[in-house]
Formats: C-alpha cells, sequence, structure tokens
C-alpha cells in the first residue's frame, strides 16, 4: 500500500494523471508506447471523442441518483475533452501507477481468499478484509472515470480518500497487535486518538481540494504556474488549507505533552513525536509549493509525509482499540 501512496503522489506531484488517456488500457495499448510516432497522427482526436461517450455515460448515472446540476455541469465543461500531447515521462509514469494498483487488487484477492478460513472464528477480520477488497475495486473503478473525465475535480478527491479508506480496513485484518502501553479503557485516549486522526483526514481532503484547484486553473491558464499559489488568484480553500495545518499542530502539541505527562516515554510518545517531526517537514514543503509554484520533489514529500502522518495515526486508533490488555506503562 505504501508503494502505491509512493506512486499516487509522484503522479499527482509531475501531473501526470492524464500521462494515459483511456483506461484500463494506455493509449489502447497494454504496454504504453515510448514515442510519438507509435500513436496515429489523430489520436488526440480519437481519445477525445472516446472520452465524450464516458462522461455522457457518467453523467447519466449522477442524473439516475439525483445529482442532476453536477451531470448538467459535466455535460457543459468542453474543458473535459481537451486532450494532452504525449509525453513519455507522464505516460509511464502512470502506467506505473496502474501496475502497482493492479497488483495491489491482486494481493488483496489472495488476502480475502486467505481470510475465509476465519470467517466463523474472526468475523472481523473476514468481513474487514471482505470490505478491503470491495473498496479497492470500487476506487479501481473510480480511477477509470478519474481519466474518463479527465481529472474532474470532485472525483479526484473521492478517489484519493477511498484510497484511505481501503487502506484503513486492510491495516484493521491484518492487525495483529502493538503495546500502546496506555490505560484501554480511558475515554479520554479514545476521543484524542480519534480527534487526532479526523483533524489530519480533513487537513488531507483540504489538501486534495487545493489540488484540484491548481489542476483547473492550469488547464484553463496556461500561465498559471508562474504566478504561485495565493489567495487572489485560488479560491478560499488554500486559506482553509494552512490555516488547519497550525489546527494540526496546535492539537498534536497538546497531545504529546498529555502523552508525556500522563503515559511517560512510551511507543505512543515516540510515534508521535516522529508524527510532529514529519508535520514540521510537511510545514516546509507547503511553503516551497506556495513560494516556488509547486516543484516536483517538493509536490512528493508534501503527499507522503501527509499519507504517512495518517496511515500511522490510523494504525495507533486500530492498535488502540484492538489491544484490550495494554499495560500503563512498560
Amino acid at each position: 500500500m505504501f508503494l502505491l501512496v509512493l506512486a499516487g503522489g509522484l503522479v499527482r506531484s509531475t501531473g501526470s494523471g492524464m500521462g494515459c488517456p483511456d483506461w484500463p488500457k494506455c493509449f489502447d495499448q497494454w504496454v504504453p508506447p515510448t514515442h510519438e510516432s507509435q500513436l496515429p497522427l489523430d489520436y488526440k482526436e480519437i481519445h477525445s471523442a472516446r472520452r465524450g461517450k464516458k462522461i455522457i455515460k457518467f453523467a447519466d448515472l449522477l442524473e439516475s441518483i439525483g445529482l442532476n446540476n453536477k451531470a448538467s455541469e459535466i455535460r457543459q465543461d468542453k474543458s473535459l475533452l481537451i486532450e494532452e500531447p504525449f509525453n513519455v515521462r507522464k505516460t509511464w509514469t502512470e502506467y506505473v501507477n496502474r501496475v502497482l494498483g493492479a497488483l495491489t487488487g491482486v494481493f488483496a484477492v489472495l488476502f480475502f481468499v486467505s481470510a475465509f478460513q476465519f470467517r466463523r472464528n474472526n468475523r472481523r477480520k473476514f468481513v474487514t478484509a471482505f470490505i478491503g477488497l470491495f473498496l479497492i475495486g470500487f476506487n479501481g473503478w473510480l480511477g477509470s472515470i478519474v481519466v474518463a473525465t479527465n481529472l474532474l475535480p470532485g472525483v479526484v478527491s473521492v478517489h484519493f480518500i477511498f484510497a484511505f479508506l481501503a487502506a484503513i480496513f486492510i491495516m484493521i485484518a491484518t492487525h495483529t497487535g502493538f503495546n500502546m502501553q496506555i490505560e484501554p479503557r480511558s475515554l479520554r485516549w479514545k476521543y484524542m486518538i480519534l480527534i487526532a486522526v479526523l483533524i489530519t483526514l480533513i487537513q488531507i481532503v483540504l489538501g486534495t481540494l487545493v489540488r484540484e484547484n491548481i489542476d483547473y486553473l492550469t488547464k484553463v491558464d496556461t500561465t498559471f504556474r508562474y504566478n504561485g499559489l495565493n489567495e487572489a488568484i485560488m479560491n478560499s480553500t488554500i486559506l482553509f488549507h494552512k490555516i488547519w495545518s497550525w489546527v494540526f499542530l496546535v492539537f498534536n502539541l497538546f497531545f504529546i505533552w498529555l502523552i508525556r505527562n500522563r503515559i511517560g516515554k512510551s511507543n505512543l510518545y515516540n510515534l508521535q513525536l516522529v508524527i510532529l517531526i514529519c508535520w514540521v517537514i510537511q510545514f516546509g514543503t507547503g511553503l516551497v509549493n506556495i513560494w516556488y509554484a509547486l516543484p516536483p520533489l517538493a509536490q512528493l514529500i508534501h503527499i507522503v509525509l501527509g499519507s504517512a502522518i495518517f496511515g500511522a495515526q490510523a494504525y495507533v486508533a486500530i492498535a488502540f482499540f484492538n489491544n484490550v490488555k495494554s499495560p500503563l506503562k512498560s
């Protein structure tokens, strides 16, 4: 799962989401081309026409569930039909991401098959393995919609969030124990851990919305990337993303102070310290992204560290609720 997150972050940071204009193939090939000369002269028109049909089907699906305004907006958005020129770097970056996604699906299937033996004596493992497999499959379908709609805002964020949800259920199913060294029956710790996870999840959602806004502005304004990132040319989401980073810091500083005073040094304290160090690096890369208009390396570090923080906090929550006999101190 970590490799998949890393590949997804690389796709986002390099703007390679449309490196393959179709799905599941790439330029109608199972192994993508290495040069534009290997493609038909009218490849842009071909894929644009195919995309138009898929957009209509997706709009019909939205209408069937009552999202009429969104469906109408998608049908009228001609920017969704704009095809990017072939770029071998972006194509192969997206292709590697898809290969890792396919491998994740294969391993999820194998894991579910192996979990079938627990369907009677450990139903939680069996059920969570099934939910994880379902979410991975559903997210694969969402990936196809992301490509079909040319990185449609909203769909990209949902695709990203469902990847985290799938990872959570797989972690629940695979968890075997982790000594948290805290009193398991204390509601205070349960609430603190869950609030920490929620704060990070909100920050990730805000980050995906910021990135969606950047993708849209880049598509409609070729000079946008050189203007830098500020509230004057973007919507207010980036401001909320900045403010929420301080909410994250204040809460987690209070959390680590509470751990140090009530528990002392422990696995939980050490992990919380690592999380705060990751925040400092993330904050620095966030400033670099704003000041220098999204350099790819800074983007990649920012995305991967955010994912790592959420994964660590989610695992802490899972371990805390599973490990009902953890001692207060070592």
